[in-house]
């Protein structure tokens, strides 16, 4: 869709009695070196060099010599191929004559500037230097092809034999042929679809000159060389770079001798002249025939102008040039389309016999330059046979643009003009998208077409030929074809060419035209006939455009003076108005945007970007496409400083998508959110960017349009929460608004059923303006906020702040006032509450039962519809409407005899029964118990209660029936005994006085006071009572209690020994003296009290010792291990650490799993992710293998990758050993400094400080001081992974504890103060 525009053409004439022969690119300069001569009468060569574009004192001389021709059958010599060698700056000519000259501008010492550095006897019949500049292809007049490099030094060589034709034997399948088609079942059954009808036999075209032409392929691995057989017959060889017959092409009738191989390598183009036509035909590198391109030349056109023609590809392969006598056509190809985009007519001298000489830039794709004869007269210091002659170096600066309609809504109708020589297709992508070379309405003119543009209420097209414009009238019904208005003739010539058009937003049609003569660029307004500006000639690139801002504003911008852009208007002609860039622009308010060749995307003075491939612009956002295959969307508010690029790498945001390789924009249509873009092989491909859809739907919200709103979430698949969730407050206000605009149930059904307490605003389309807006400018990603003018988001609102319920009600209000039109809603929005008041939705279609029935089983329709039908029908028996729940069952699957059975036996009963049963069936139990509630159905009640465990309800039921309480009371503490809820079974017996059950649950559960006490009131005998006591003591030292323990023993079996040493036991010495005093045992102090603590000490002096050893043990294996992980992470990940025991470690499993992937490494093993997708579940292998990995994990089996986790968790549970202990060693203090053991109380105290100081360090040591390497660095991307299963779960979880896991606290030890 987009089309070739002229926006600079450069002529430098001069005067010399030779002609110009050849010309090349000097790429270094950014001139033109060519050479003039030699001839019959002068074989002099001189080698002359121009500027491209500003070029004050003409050619400058480089060299000239004498060139005598060495071939005795030859008049004079010839310049075949003229090439300017970047790399060491010289001017290499290949001479007809066998000569290869070399021109240094800069010759060193020692070198000669001009140099025959080769010659072949022979002679040259073509030559051509590879793009790479390694290899001269030499095609020799002894059929022979040589190769040079580019010291000139001779490294292959190539004879041209006759049996090359033998290798074009290919074999066509005939693909799209119409021999291959469906014919009938009678037409030509017999024969071979893969043999067409015709097979060319290579016959030579009679304007066959008989020359050879080579053409290199883009990359310099092949060359292609095309000449004439002996046979009469025309080949085209295919070599490799050493010299090797790669293929041949097949024969083809009337074959000429052009030859370009397009430099992407697809296709080798040459001519072919059938009869009356001529055609561009295209080659593989096999040489197989890959379709043609009709050249659309009369009968006429072939005898005169497009008698020679030649061919050649720009350097990216867009363009295809053909040269012809007297002008140049540019082709461009589009869905396997050729389109004629540009003809430029060159002078010629009426005697020419070759077509236009021409180079296409080896840089530029878009420049091109040839020759042009202006005219030739005769001089009387000629000779007889000699004239003057005025020639002219010109070179024409092309671009791409499009031909579309500015985006100003709402004429937003992505209006796309395509030029097609004297056809221009128009396509309204917003009305249709026709898929190109296809179009809506295709124009056909009486000339080929130079430039289209059309206005911004796309009523009115220009189309630009070379000497008029036509103006296209296009109103009403975009199925009619736009209809000529006027056309306006222009002042052109040869010399004055028209170069681009536009229209302002008052209808003037402005034409650019291009004066050689006056060496200028002007301005021409076609409706007063007169130049309204006028630029000087010496720029590379100059534009027209027109403002969307402004009404009448013209803007020219020029890479003159560093992109000056120029602004004119109907109060001022002209005037400078701000730098910005070279190449095409856009404007928005004060906002100048363009674009340049190298991919710089530039606001005024300011770059935004530097990969942009192509923009478009409309009133909120700029779209941009960029070589990293991305769709962006920038913001236009505020300065161009303010311009926020979103990043590549965000995929969350809804201003950056993916797009196809090589797409560029071709239109946007905000109003109905689409944009158009053209992929590299043509077709046109429409998407609806979330960023322009989101951005429509928050626009229609804030202006209360919330039908348009709705829609586009429905057609666009956007979560309807943002209808609510953009402007909470606003949405509940207008709740009656929406129900109005949206009319109908199912758009209202839709919205209700499609609400969750998520804050999508926040979640899934967080508002990016707001943020910028409301926080400074920082590049990378931005952040998510909610609008700053909304209440704080509650992403998951629980209980009666339920945003579901709000909304809900809020429509049940609106439906209130007319309830007959909006029940369908009103049932929805009951089912959509959170939870679903189905209840309440049915009850609403209860009362409908007496009105019509034909609304009751729509309604029961549409509940069924909402939610499961087998939960309705249970809801429908809950309340006991039998009617209603058997409407419900015959929208069900169910088997009628199933259900019709059971609802005819619950109608037979009676009403409490009734309810009973249904309760029962809808295990409702506590419900159906209430229904037992009569004196009659008592056993019935007790048996239902013990049945289903309801003994608090029928507790609660039966508090005012003494006797049915006791007996519900008996059977409750019955049930809890049984459930081994020891201590509340105790509660209930000694409520119901049965003190011997009671005391045997006090028991049970240790509660010794409550037994013994229960005992008492059982009137136990004496030593039934000891008895229960003494196994209540020895149960009680069984489980540590010492402390209960021994006040048994000394307050109910007066065991005052015994009492002593159970204090003892639990550290409690105090208690233990205390006792023995009270009891007048003061002589047994000494002996129970201190053999009982110096147990006590050896006891802790033995715990102080092992935990010193577990931690000088531990604690340097931890920084071991951290050290070899910090040095060297894949080997410690192997578990390849060394062991004194020198097993084998299973620390790894190669084998393949369920989660496991083919490109999986060690590093994705061992961090708990992997780059693939998790398996589609739990299999029983990947569980069996997640508990031997737990297994592994408990142990920490030394060397494995769990040793470290498994090491901090044995130091932290150490140290909370310590801190339990030092109430133990306090008391022990205590009691040894009472006894007067001074030495062994000091010894214990400077163990256990010791130990203290140890876990100090250790937790300093190993949670503390920070290590260099991180989990973090391990493991790569948590958010954008997948959560690891079986084994590798298990390992992913250690590293997840081990980052999360907390330094213990080591509490301080304060010792008594006497020692």
């Amino acid at each position: 869709m987009r089309n070739l525009k002229c926006v600079g053409r450069n002529r430098h004439e001069f005067e010399s009695s030779l002609p110009c022969t050849s010309s090349a690119w000097n790429t270094v300069d950014d001139a033109i070196v060519f050479t003039l001569g030699p001839t019959r009468s002068h074989p002099i060569i001189e080698l002359r060099s121009a500027q491209a574009v500003q070029n004050v004192d003409g050619p400058r001389l480089l060299a000239s010599w004498d060139c005598p021709c060495p071939r005795p059958d030859v008049d004079c010599d010839e310049v075949l191929n003229l090439r300017h060698l970047v790399a060491s700056d010289t001017s290499c000519l290949v001479l007809a004559g066998g000569d290869i000259v070399v021109v240094r501008a800069a010759p060193l010492p020692g070198q000669e500037k001009i140099e025959i550095v080769g010659t072949v006897d022979a002679g040259i019949s073509a030559a051509a230097w590879s793009p790479d500049e390694e290899l001269l292809a030499i095609a020799t007049c002894a059929d022979t092809l040589l190769y040079m490099t580019a010291d000139f030094h001779n490294v292959a060589s190539t004879s041209f034999r006759v049996e090359d034709a033998q290798l074009s034997k290919q074999v066509s399948v005939g693909w799209g042929r119409r021999e291959t088609q469906f014919q009938g079942k009678r037409a030509k059954a017999l024969q071979d679809p893969t043999i067409p009808e015709y097979v060319d036999d290579g016959i030579l075209s009679p304007r066959d000159d008989g020359g050879t032409s080579i053409s290199w392929r883009g990359d310099s691995a092949f060359v292609a060389i095309s000449n004439a057989q002996p046979q009469n017959r025309r080949l085209i060889r295919v070599l490799s770079r050493d010299g090797a017959l790669h293929s041949v092409t097949e024969a083809v009738d009337g074959l000429e001798g052009g030859l370009a191989w397009k430099p992407s390598g697809q296709l080798i183009t040459a001519l072919q002249y059938c009869g009356d036509s001529a055609q561009v035909i295209f080659f593989e590198r096999n040489g197989l025939r890959h379709g043609e391109l009709p050249l659309r030349l009369s009968k006429d056109d072939l005898n005169s102008w497009a008698a020679h023609v030649s061919l050649s590809w720009n350097i990216d392969s867009t363009v295809l040039a053909i040269a012809f006598l007297d002008r140049l056509q540019l082709w461009t190809v589009a869905n396997y389309h050729y389109y004629l985009k540009q003809e430029i007519f060159v002078h010629s001298a009426s005697e020419a016999t070759s077509p236009v000489p021409f180079e296409w830039h080896p840089e530029d794709p878009l420049r091109i330059q040839f020759i042009e004869s202006t005219h030739t007269e005769r001089t009387n210091d000629m000779a007889d046979n000699e004239m003057g002659r005025r020639f002219a170096l010109s070179s024409i600066k092309l671009t791409q643009s499009l031909s579309n309609t500015p985006i100003i809504t709402p004429h937003d109708h992505g209006v796309v003009m395509a030029i097609d020589g004297c056809t221009l297709s128009i396509t309204p992508l917003r009305i249709t998208n026709v898929p190109p070379p296809m179009a809506l309405h295709e124009l056909q003119m009486l000339a080929n077409v130079v430039d289209a543009v059309i206005s911004q209420n796309h009523q009115l097209i220009a189309v630009l030929h070379w000497n008029q414009v036509s103006l296209f009238s296009w109103e009403g019904d975009w199925a009619e074809e736009p209809c000529l208005k006027k056309s306006v003739l222009i002042p052109t010539s040869q010399d004055v060419h028209a170069l681009q058009v536009c229209l302002t937003d008052q209808q003037r049609v402005l034409v650019l035209l291009d004066d050689l003569l006056r060496n200028e660029y002007r301005v021409y307004d076609t409706s007063s006939d007169q130049p309204v500006w006028v630029l000087q000639r010496e720029v590379k690139s100059i534009f027209l455009f027109t403002s969307s801002c402004r009404d009448d504003d013209i803007y020219i911008t020029s890479d003159y003076d560093c992109g000056r852009l120029l602004r004119t208007s109907n109060e001022s002609r002209s005037r400078n108005f701000e730098h910005i860039c070279k190449f095409p622009s856009r404007v928005r308010d004060t906002t100048f945007l363009g674009l340049t060749e190298d991919g710089s995307l530039f606001a005024n003075n300011v770059t935004l970007l530097r990969n942009c491939t192509s923009f478009l612009v409309t009133s909120l956002y700029l779209l941009i496409t960029t070589t990293t295959h991305r769709l962006k969307f920038i913001e236009l508010d505020g300065l161009p400083t303010d311009f926020y690029v979103p990043s590549d790498d965000s995929p969350t945001d809804e201003r950056c998508r993916s797009v196809e390789r090589g797409a560029k924009l071709v239109a946007v249509m905000p109003s109905v959110y689409a944009v158009t873009l053209q992929v590299p092989r043509g077709n046109l491909e429409t998407i609806y960017p979330r960023a322009l859809v989101l951005a429509g739907i928050r626009a229609n919200i804030d202006a209360e349009q919330y039908k348009e709103a709705f829609l586009a979430c429905r057609n666009h698949r956007v979560d309807f929460n943002i209808l609510h969730d953009h402007r909470p407050q606003q949405f509940l206000e207008d709740v009656n608004l929406i129900v109005d605009q949206l009319v109908k149930n199912e758009y209202i059904d839709l919205l209700l059923s499609q609400l969750s307490e998520e804050d999508v605003c926040v979640t899934l389309y967080p508002n990016y303006s707001s943020v910028r807006s409301s926080s400074p400018k920082v590049g990378g990603k931005g952040g998510v906020l909610n609008d700053s003018n909304q209440p704080a988001p509650n992403v998951a609102a629980k209980s009666t702040d339920s945003k579901v319920n709000r909304i809900c009600n809020a429509f049940l209000e609106v439906f209130l006032g007319n309830s007959t039109r909006y029940l369908q809603s009103t049932i929805t929005a009951n089912l959509c509450k959170r939870p679903p008041a189905v209840e309440t939705g049915l009850d609403i279609i209860a009362k409908l039962g007496d009105l019509s029935t034909e609304q009751v089983e729509s309604a029961v329709e549409h509940i069924c519809f909402l939610t499961d039908v087998n939960k309705i029908f249970d809801a429908a028996l809950g309340i006991y409407n039998l009617d209603l729940a058997l409407a419900v069952a015959q929208q069900s699957q169910r088997d009628p005899r199933e259900y019709l059975p059971f609802l005819q036996n619950l109608q037979k009963l009676e009403d409490s029964e009734r309810k009973f049963q249904i309760d029962d069936h809808l295990k409702r139990h506590a419900k159906a118990l209430g229904h037992l509630q009569s004196p009659s159905d008592l056993d019935r009640f007790l048996i239902y209660t013990e049945r289903h465990g309801l003994y608090l309800q029928a507790l609660e039921m039966t508090r005012h029936n003494q006797s049915s309480h006791r007996q519900i009371l008996k059977s409750y503490a019955d049930f809890l005994h049984g459930q081994s809820q020891f201590a509340k079974a105790g509660i209930v017996f000694e409520s119901l006085a049965l003190y011997q059950e009671a005391t045997n649950c006090y028991s049970s559960a240790q509660m010794w006071r409550e037994a013994l006490s229960s005992a008492s009131l059982a009137h136990l005998p004496p030593n039934s009572i000891d008895n229960l006591a003494q196994s209540l003591a020895d149960g009680l030292i069984e489980s540590k209690a010492y402390y209960a323990a021994a006040l048994i023993l000394s307050d109910y079996l007066r065991k005052i020994p015994e009492a002593a040493r159970t204090f003892c036991k639990g550290y409690h010495f105090s208690d233990a003296i205390g006792l023995l005093a009270l009891r007048d045992n003061s002589d047994s102090i000494g002996d129970i009290i201190d053999s009982e603590v110096a147990e006590a000490f050896s006891t802790l002096t033995e715990l102080i010792s092992d935990c010193r050893q577990q931690l000088s043990a531990q604690a340097p294996r931890i920084q071991e291990l951290r050290k070899k992980k910090e040095r060297d992470p894949l080997s410690f990940l192997e578990g390849s650490a060394e062991v004194d025991t020198g097993d084998e470690f299973d620390s790894i499993s190669l084998a393949p799993s369920e989660t496991s992937t083919a490109g999986g490494t060690l590093l994705t093993r061992y961090t708990g992710h992997n780059t693939g997708t998790a398996g589609t579940g739990t299999s029983r292998r990947t569980s069996k293998n997640r508990r031997r990995e737990e297994r592994k994990r408990a142990r920490g089996k030394k060397g494995s990758v769990y040793e470290e986790e498994y090491l901090v968790n044995s130091v932290s549970r150490l140290i909370g050993r310590v801190n339990e202990t030092h109430q133990d060693v306090r008391q022990t203090l205590e009691t040894l400094c009472r006894r007067a053991m001074w030495e062994r109380a000091r010894a214990l105290q400077a163990g256990f400080s010791d130990l203290i100081g140890c876990c100090e360090q250790s937790v300093q040591d190993i949670w503390e001081c920070p290590t260099s390497l991180q989990d973090t660095d391990l493991r790569a991307g948590d958010d954008a992974v997948s959560r690891s299963l079986g084994a590798d779960g298990v390992l992913a979880d250690t590293r997840e504890d081990s980052s999360r896991s907390n330094a213990p606290v080591v509490v301080h030890f304060s010792g008594p103060n006497v020692i």
